[in-house]
């Protein structure tokens, strides 16, 4: 799990994100787009280069080799640690937070369950997982390893309205594209959560699909859910 920390300074503000295993969604921060922005990873390849790292899987990095941490125009995200257990359950105990995420929580406890694994105020936490892509039988297996990232992201209530959950995501999709190397993100999410579909459309991701009443939530029962996607040549394409 990664954390997401503010600075009291509006002009160096930090956004601390902390890395931990995590069931779906968990990130605090803003996400907004800035055509042909400076990237903050070391590599970057035109869409028609035949060895761009979505093309070529010897580019392939991990969550280990990434230089955190990542900072954005107000935020600063890195891996959670221990610490930030207690700070993160201030807002993740919320009934209004956990009613959205994929673990309801009612205890402290449970959230260092799944936690565990600076400068400035802790206002999220955010999820990114790679994992390999679907391959038919009788393709090379080499090909679908490590294509896919999903993110999520949870945002303290007291700092949402001003634009850090989308600068998160928008930075993970970044990290994904530009410092994993790879060829697709997705984001998945309730149906009823307009904040966060809201994001996901602000960054350029597509949605693909509804899916009716295929997760069973906690107080609501089975209800529906919806997968939201980017590719890397879209990625490219954004910015050009």
């Amino acid at each position: 799990m990664f954390h997401v920390k503010r600075a009291s300074d509006p002009a160096h503000a930090l956004a601390d994100v902390t890395v931990a295993p995590h069931p779906r969604v968990a990130a605090s921060g803003a996400h907004c787009r800035e055509p042909c922005r400076p990237s903050p990873f070391p590599t970057q390849h035109a869409p028609s280069d035949p060895c761009a790292p979505w093309q070529d899987r010897s580019h392939a990095r991990t969550l280990a080799s990434v230089d955190w941490p990542i900072r954005t125009a107000r935020l600063v995200l890195r891996p959670f640690v221990v610490d930030d257990i207690e700070q993160t359950w201030l807002y993740r105990g919320r009934e209004d937070v956990t009613t959205w995420t994929g673990s309801w929580l009612t205890s402290l406890e449970e959230w260092r369950i799944i936690a565990e694994t600076g400068n400035g105020t802790v206002i999220g936490d955010f999820l990114i997982h790679v994992h390999d892509g679907w391959g038919q039988g009788g393709t090379d297996s080499a090909l679908v390893a490590h294509q896919e990232a999903e993110i999520g992201w949870t945002v303290d209530p007291a700092y949402a309205g001003r634009g850090y959950a989308s600068e998160v995501a928008q930075a993970l999709v970044d990290l994904a594209f530009t410092g994993l190397a790879v060829r697709r993100v997705i984001a998945n999410a309730f149906a009823d959560n307009a904040p966060s579909i809201r994001i996901m459309e602000k960054i350029g991701m597509r949605r693909e699909s509804f899916s009716l009443k295929d997760s069973l939530h906690k107080t609501r029962g089975w209800i529906d859910g919806v997968r939201y996607a980017l590719l890397a040549e879209e990625y490219r394409g954004s910015d050009a």
